[in-house]
């Protein structure tokens, strides 16, 4: 699927009643790693919920990996991911161990890749200690935990992320993220990188760090040159480059 969107919406809208939740939004997204930002209400977890086939759109169009999530439901989440903050897709009663055992079974995952994945977030989680642990009886943070690692023992083609990091601490935060980069570095060295569209997003992230900025008279000038640097990017015909292929020809 390299080179084709990965997410297509058109005209995705979602009413509660009389009050709108979604206004028609409309976007290609290819693959790689996108962001939505907004504050309170603005509609995010609706989306996700609409990309999932929680939801049903109301009005529009959605196509995630060519398949209409609510109508072809079964596919689309042998082939995805998610993860909500605020609710569980473990089972409350079972030990997380067995939890992830009854996903194994469910997902078809071999059983060698189950035990490789599991050892990877296992080590980067340290979830062993709550293994035979009931769910119910799981910290916010160890549950969190849980979720992540279940959300990715099938190797999804679409990862979903609501408010992920909701109970972490500083170090499973940081942990999941180094496990985001280590992966991207297998993909730069590979040769498989391009994704893009890492610069363009990235620029319209600063955009909005430094407008807030300047609306309340603070100074980021690392934040100001980064802009700059992406800027220059820009200019040299890499809008679309996403930030591993970007690392790997600045080191050519």
């Amino acid at each position: 699927m390299n080179g084709e969107p990965i997410i297509e919406l058109e005209n995705l809208s979602r009413w509660y009643g009389e009050i709108l939740g979604v206004n028609r939004i409309n976007a290609t997204i290819p693959p790689g790693i996108t962001g939505l930002l907004g504050p309170n209400g603005a509609g995010k977890s609706t989306s996700i919920k609409m990309l999932t086939g929680i939801l049903t759109p109301t009005e529009g169009t959605v196509r995630v990996g060519g398949r209409d999530p609510h109508r072809q439901r079964r596919e689309n989440a042998a082939r995805m991911g998610v993860v909500f903050g605020q609710r569980t897709h473990l089972w409350w009663d079972l030990p997380v161990i067995e939890s992830f055992e009854l996903l194994r079974h469910m997902y078809r995952v071999p059983l060698e890749r189950y035990r490789e994945n599991l050892d990877t977030f296992n080590d980067l989680l340290e979830l062993s200690s709550f293994f035979p642990t009931p769910v119910r009886q799981l910290s916010l943070g160890q549950r969190m935990r849980a979720d992540i690692a279940a959300a990715l023992l099938h190797d999804p083609e679409v990862l979903f992320l609501d408010e992920p990091t909701i109970g972490l601490d500083v170090i499973s935060k940081g942990a999941a993220q180094s496990w985001q980069m280590e992966n991207r570095g297998k993909t730069m060295v590979a040769d498989k990188f391009d994704f893009g569209f890492a610069v363009d997003w990235m620029r319209k992230d600063l955009e909005i760090c430094l407008s807030e900025a300047d609306r309340n008279g603070a100074v980021l000038p690392v934040t100001a040159l980064i802009d700059q640097f992406y800027k220059e990017v820009q200019k040299m015909g890499g809008s679309r480059w996403d930030t591993s292929s970007l690392l790997a020809r600045l080191a050519r």
